[in-house]
């Protein structure tokens, strides 16, 4: 029985109600996405249960604030959605995460070492399974060959099969899966050897050795990246420890630097286009977006759109088609990228409270391993007495050591934590896809060590919250009416995506200007004209202005908008099309010529705008969109 609450004790078997309700509601949005808020009962029911017995439906954790601003955001994002129904999917797929997420946290907290044993096992299980699941189920056909020899030991491994009946997983979304699974079968295993036990050390290897293979398998290398990234961080603080022969100062130094310097050369990528483009294109290609460099430069001008409110859950593909390729593409379903994805669904805001929540999960590593070493130095000065922690932890079969089974469960937690947002900076596996229900997973391994230190963490967090109050104040004293046009210009974006959007339906609506010409766009041309007001260089409200003002036939104010919409952005691929579409169609053959043909034309989007003026079929702007195809 373990004491949780003021009213009574709750036996420890409640935690595993508690994690099958949260898998079996996050599991009915999974299979049935339309299903709606009822799963919703079965997830919440031991919250109830626990609230009538103990006085609480759960255990506070230092993430409940920031990750309340995030699902504010998320539910903005279902307002803001042309696609209401499929927002919606994806928001009860990121309830069913939080759910996993506080089912995992309460039996940490309620179980101490037997839950952190009992999860490290259940996940690499379920990472065997979902390796085992992909092996017999993949598609080895109908994906490009990445590696000719992988495909043919899948195909041999299926090839006694019966064909398979259900729904199979797109590889890069397993592999982000597995990826991040697989440290918890390292954990298992870990724990298995410190016990002395062979069976469960075969049984741990096994299952590591399955998901490993299943990841293999599915060729994404960008998983691969990540999850060796993360294998070297967690082996590079064992010997940053050799290296410092036991001074803890010059430890942080021998393990911070390199984490430093890897960062720095990352800012320089970002500052540093050329390189940063360089590096982009030997990165693999999408199977569906080409190259990342091109994918996301395309997806810049999303961003700048959606900065603020965002664009709405579940709705990258046809806003990258209508206002980033200017054509219809169905199968481009996320940027590839994490941080740009959130920003674009959701916002800046939700960005900022995920990198809280991650922050805030480092600081609980930190923490313990703040732990590990005031207990060596109470160990110092006590040579016979166990610290409090030692005490709380049980020995393995020879007695000779305490196994920190939370400590190692933490560590694999922050593994997968890395693995993600390693992955996330060359694809997005988990947030894009319905793999989301593992989002917040990881997390929840760091809340028994910032709970031990709630007061330290509070204080840190408060400090934190009135420096970035300040400098939000800062902001919207000096620079309030750039930052409201770029509001202004965010939610007439958005008026403008749900009244378009809404009603495209390829191929019914051949080009999407001619929806232009039939829905009404009053407000969101008011929403723009207004940001413009506050800040006549807003890219975003030009942009999409001109881009409108050529769809209704009004060429020489769509001229101006695109002008300054291109001296702001001349990098942008869409602003360089729409303005040299616009100087053709003002009779500037010549110059609309010219910045044609610095236009990605891969999709065949300049022969799009010529079918549109085809279709028009008025002059004198036919004729001029003739010259420049000639």
């Amino acid at each position: 029985m373990t004491k949780i609450g003021a009213k009574g004790d709750i036996p420890y078997y409640f935690a595993y109600f508690d994690v099958a309700c949260a898998a079996l509601a996050a599991g009915l949005w999974l299979v049935w996405p339309d299903i709606g808020p009822w799963p919703l009962l079965i997830g919440l029911a031991p919250w109830v249960v626990r609230w009538s017995l103990s006085g609480r439906p759960s255990i506070g954790t230092a993430f409940d604030g920031v990750m309340a601003v995030f699902f504010l955001t998320a539910l903005v994002s279902v307002w803001a959605a042309y696609d209401r129904q499929s927002a919606l999917a994806k928001l009860w797929l990121l309830v069913g995460a939080a759910l996993l997420f506080y089912a995992f946290a309460n039996w940490q907290v309620a179980g101490g070492r037997q839950a952190s044993r009992q999860q490290a096992w259940l996940l690499s299980v379920l990472g065997a399974l979902t390796a085992g699941y992909f092996l017999i189920s993949n598609d080895w056909t109908a994906l490009p060959a990445k590696i000719p020899a992988i495909i043919s030991v899948g195909k041999t491994i299926q090839a006694p099969l019966p064909e398979f009946p259900g729904e199979r997983l797109h590889p890069n979304v397993v592999g982000g899966i597995l990826a991040m699974l697989a440290p918890f079968g390292a954990a298992a295993g870990i724990m298995a050897w410190k016990e002395e036990r062979l069976w469960p050390i075969i049984a741990a290897a096994g299952l590591l050795g399955l998901t490993l293979v299943g990841l293999l398998f599915t060729m994404t290398r960008g998983s691969w990246l990540a999850l060796g990234i993360a294998c070297c961080l967690a082996a590079w603080w064992p010997l940053s420890g050799l290296i410092s022969k036991g001074y803890s100062q010059r430890r942080n130094w021998y393990f911070g630097l390199p984490i430093a310097l890897a960062l720095t050369a990352l800012l320089v990528l970002v500052v540093w286009s050329s390189a940063a483009d360089s590096l982009l294109q030997i990165l693999p290609a999408s199977d569906s977006g080409g190259q990342r460099a091109t994918l996301y430069a395309n997806t810049l001008n999303l961003i700048s759109d959606y900065p603020l409110v965002g664009s709405g859950l579940s709705g990258f593909t046809l806003l990258y088609s209508s206002y980033s390729l200017l054509a219809h593409v169905g199968f481009i379903t996320h940027s590839h990228s994490l941080y740009f994805d959130v920003i674009i669904e959701q916002g800046v805001i939700a960005l900022i409270a995920l990198a809280w929540m991650w922050l805030l999960m480092f600081e609980g590593i930190w923490r313990s391993l703040s732990v590990k070493r005031s207990s060596r130095t109470r160990r110092r000065r006590s040579s016979g007495d166990a610290s409090h922690e030692e005490a709380s932890v049980e020995t393995g079969r020879s007695g000779k050591r305490p196994i920190r089974y939370w400590r190692i469960v933490l560590g694999a937690g922050a593994m997968s934590l890395v693995v993600m947002l390693v992955q996330g900076l060359i694809d997005d596996p988990i947030y894009s896809s319905r793999a989301v229900v593992i989002f917040f997973l990881p997390l929840a391994f760091g809340v028994p060590i910032l709970r031990a230190a709630a007061a330290p963490s509070r204080r840190w967090q408060a400090r934190t919250v009135l420096i970035a109050a300040g400098l939000i104040l800062i902001v919207a004293v000096f620079w309030w009416r750039p930052l409201y046009s770029r509001f202004s210009s965010n939610l007439a974006a958005v008026r403008q995506s749900r009244a378009e959007l809404g009603v495209y339906n390829w191929p019914e609506w051949p080009i999407q200007d001619a929806v232009r010409r039939e829905v009404e766009l009053s407000s969101a041309i008011a929403g723009y004209e207004k940001a413009l007001e506050l800040h006549s260089d807003n890219t975003s409200a030009n942009r999409r202005l001109g881009q409108i003002e050529l769809s209704l036939g009004q060429y020489d104010e769509a001229l101006y908008h695109l002008q300054k919409a291109y001296l702001a952005a001349p990098w942008d691929n869409a602003t360089r099309q729409l303005l040299g579409e616009a100087y053709i169609v003002t009779g500037d053959v010549q110059a609309g010529r010219e910045l044609w043909q610095s236009v990605d034309n891969s999709i065949s989007q300049l022969e799009i705008r010529q079918y549109w003026y085809d279709y028009l079929g008025e002059d004198p702007p036919l004729t001029w969109m003739r010259q420049a195809a000639e």
